[in-house]
């Protein structure tokens, strides 16, 4: 086991489940909301990639490299790890994309006289 240093024990992961899966649940909200801020108008998955793919360089710039710099795993695991980073960002950007609607308000009249 090349990089058994880098994780912690089963029973810890375990433990630290909850708080894993409400920062997930927290990312999500923020995300769907960035996703409407600079929603184009455009449709579903095709929107949705190019917002995960924008977001796929973002994690593997601010995330997967500054991992790979400062935790003790090798390479391989560094690469593959960033890989599958930013195919899951493709992934949430395309589900966010399929699944947004955005809200339509009503249009303002003036009645002519």
């Amino acid at each position: 086991a090349r990089n058994a240093n880098v994780f912690r024990s089963e029973a810890a992961m375990n433990a630290g489940m909850p708080l894993m899966f409400a920062g997930v649940l927290l990312a999500m909200f923020a995300l769907v909301y960035v996703y409407a801020k600079g929603y184009e108008g455009g449709g579903g998955a095709g929107e949705g990639l190019r917002f995960g793919f924008l977001l796929a360089l973002f994690v593997t710039g601010f995330v997967s490299l500054p991992i790979y710099a400062t935790f003790n795993i090798d390479a391989r695991m560094g690469l593959m790890a960033s890989i599958a980073s930013f195919v899951e960002m493709l992934f949430v950007g395309a589900v966010i994309g399929l699944s947004y609607r955005p809200v339509t308000r009503p249009v303002a009249r003036t009645a002519g006289v």
